[in-house]
C-alpha cells in the first residue's frame, strides 16, 4: 500500500461525506415492501434458524446473519434495517476511494477517486442503501473480493491472498450471483497468467471454505427453486417473468439515472478510456466481463433454463461501469474532464430532486392508518397471509389467515364482533378471491377500499385493499 498524500486524503474524506449526506438527505420513511418486510422475518429468527429459513427462501444465509446481529443492536425497526444498507453503500464508496491507496491495485488513484465520487451521486447507488436487503451489502463484498483478487495475481503477499479468500467466501455466502463473479476471476487468472499452483491452492481452501452450504442448505435451496417457495414466488412477482431486450435497456439506465443520452455518454467515455489505455488491456476486459458477463448470463438463464433475472441482484455490476467510467474520463483534458463531470452531476441530482429513480411503495402505513381511524372496539381485523407487512403498521390485534378453513376458525374463535376488516394484496388473485367470494356469500360488504402502486419500473401495478364487512350473515358458517 502506498502512502496517500494529504490532497488525496482529503478529496477521499470530502467524496466519503458526500455520500454520506445525500444518502442522509434522501433516507425517508417510505413504506416498507412485502420483500423487505420477509427479509426483517427472516434476519429476526434465532441464528439456528437462518440458515434454512433463507434457503427456504431461496437466498444465501450471510446477510442475514449480518443484519440479525444489527437488528439485536439497534431494534427490530424500519429504520435499523434501512440504516444498516446504508453503511453498506457509505462503505462502498469509502472502498473504492480506498483502492488508490494500493499501487499495484485495481485502480489508478485519480480513476478511483472519480469512481467513488460517481457512485457516491448515484441515484440506483442511494436508492439501494435505502431499501432492506443484500443488494447493497453484496456489491460491498463484491468490489472487495476483486480488489483482493487484483492484488493477490500481481503480488505474492500473504495478506493479499488471505484477503482475497475471505471476501471471495464471504460473496459465495451472500449471493448466488457469487458464483458468476468466482468464474470471472478464475477465467482471467488463466487470460492474465499467474502462479497456476498458488492459485489452484487458494481456489480450493474458497472451495472448501463454502462447502458447508452445500452440504447443510443448497438441497432446500434447490428445492425451494423447483417447487416455487413462497420466496422465489414473491421475487418473480416484482420483475418480468422472460427479460426482453428492453429489460437489458433499463438495467443500464438505471445506473445512468434513468437518462439515455447520459448512458450514451457513458459508453461512450468507456469506449474512450478502452482506446486510450489499450496497453493496459487485460484490466479494461476485466471491468468490462465484470460488468457485462452477469447480465447476460441471467439473461439466457431466464430465456432457457428458469426466470431468474431480476435487476436488484445486479446491482454490483453497476461498480465496474463506474470504474470504466472513471478510466475514460481521466484521458481526457482538463476541460473536457470538467465538463463531462458536471453533465453527470447535473443529471443525477436532477434525477435525485424528481425522486423519478425510486419505485412507488406499497401503501401499508396508509391502510392501517385507515384502519386504525375507523375501527371500532368491537370490530374483527382478519389479514391475508403473514407475509404482509400491514402488522408492521397496524399495532392492534389482528388475526392471519391462509385459507377459507383458517379463516372459519378465526370467525369460530371471535365472540361479540360487530362487523370484520379482511386486507388483501392482489398478487394471487384465485386464492384471494375465493376467500372474498366466501366473505360476500356470508356477509354484508360496507366498505371497500383499494391502494393501488407500481411492482417495478417495467409498469406493472399491483392493489392492496381492504374489505369492510357487517356482522349479519346471509347464511350460516356451518352451511
Amino acid at each position: 500500500m502506498q502512502r496517500m498524500d494529504r490532497n488525496t486524503v482529503v478529496v477521499i474524506a470530502a467524496v466519503v461525506f458526500l455520500g454520506i449526506a445525500l444518502r442522509l438527505y434522501f433516507l425517508r420513511q417510505d413504506n416498507i415492501t412485502t420483500y423487505e418486510f420477509s427479509v426483517m422475518l427472516t434476519a429476526e429468527s434465532d441464528l439456528s434458524k437462518i440458515g434454512s429459513h433463507s434457503a427456504i427462501m431461496g437466498h444465501h444465509p450471510l446477510y442475514y446473519y449480518f443484519l440479525h446481529g444489527w437488528l439485536r443492536l439497534w431494534g427490530t425497526t424500519e429504520r435499523a434495517g434501512k440504516m444498516f444498507s446504508l453503511i453498506c453503500g457509505t462503505l462502498l464508496v469509502l472502498a473504492v476511494s480506498w483502492s488508490a491507496c494500493f499501487q499495484d491495485g485495481i485502480l489508478d488513484k485519480k480513476s478511483a477517486l472519480i469512481a467513488s465520487f460517481l457512485i457516491a451521486i448515484s441515484p440506483i447507488h442511494i436508492f439501494f442503501s435505502h431499501y432492506i436487503s443484500k443488494y447493497a451489502f453484496f456489491t460491498l463484498i463484491a468490489f472487495l473480493s476483486n480488489l483482493f483478487f487484483v492484488l493477490s495475481v500481481r503480488n505474492d503477499k500473504l495478506r493479499y491472498t488471505v484477503g482475497y479468500v475471505v471476501f471471495t467466501v464471504l460473496m459465495l455466502y451472500t449471493q448466488i450471483c457469487g458464483y458468476i463473479m468466482f468464474l470471472i476471476q478464475a477465467f482471467f487468472f488463466v487470460f492474465i497468467g499467474g502462479k497456476a499452483k498458488r492459485w489452484l491452492v487458494v481456489s480450493f481452501l474458497v472451495i472448501i471454505l463454502y462447502l458447508p452450504w452445500h452440504l447443510f442448505f443448497f438441497p432446500q435451496q434447490i428445492h425451494a427453486w423447483q417447487s416455487g417457495s413462497p420466496g422465489m414466488k414473491a421475487a418473480v412477482r416484482y420483475d418480468p417473468p422472460v427479460p426482453t431486450p428492453q429489460t437489458l435497456l433499463q438495467t443500464l439506465l438505471d445506473y445512468s439515472a434513468g437518462n439515455p443520452s447520459l448512458l450514451f455518454l457513458f459508453l461512450f467515455v468507456v469506449l474512450y478510456g478502452v482506446i486510450k489505455n489499450r496497453r493496459d488491456l487485460s484490466s479494461s476486459l476485466f471491468f468490462i466481463f465484470w460488468s457485462a458477463f452477469p447480465i447476460l448470463v441471467l439473461y439466457f438463464v431466464s430465456h432457457y433454463i428458469d426466470s431468474v433475472y431480476k435487476y436488484k441482484e445486479l446491482l454490483f455490476v453497476s461498480v465496474p461501469l463506474f470504474i470504466l467510467v472513471g478510466r475514460g474520463i481521466v484521458c481526457y483534458n482538463r476541460v473536457m474532464k470538467t465538463a463531462i463531470i458536471i453533465v453527470i452531476v447535473i443529471t443525477s441530482f436532477l434525477q435525485l430532486a424528481s425522486h423519478s429513480y425510486r419505485q412507488s411503495t406499497e401503501p401499508w402505513r396508509e391502510l392501517a392508518s385507515e384502519i386504525s381511524k375507523i375501527r371500532k372496539p368491537s370490530d374483527l381485523v382478519l389479514s391475508f397471509k403473514l407475509q404482509e407487512p400491514f402488522l408492521h403498521y397496524y399495532k392492534d390485534k389482528c388475526y392471519i389467515v391462509n385459507s377459507i378453513n383458517s379463516l372459519k376458525v378465526a370467525l369460530a374463535a371471535a365472540k361479540g364482533i360487530d362487523r370484520l376488516f379482511f386486507i388483501v394484496r392482489f398478487d394471487e388473485p384465485s386464492v384471494n378471491n375465493e376467500v372474498i367470494d366466501y366473505l360476500k356469500g356470508n356477509y354484508t360488504l360496507f366498505l371497500q377500499q383499494e391502494y393501488t402502486y407500481n411492482k417495478s419500473q417495467y409498469g406493472e401495478s399491483c392493489v392492496i385493499a381492504y374489505y369492510l364487512f357487517g356482522k349479519e350473515k346471509k347464511v350460516s358458517l356451518n352451511q
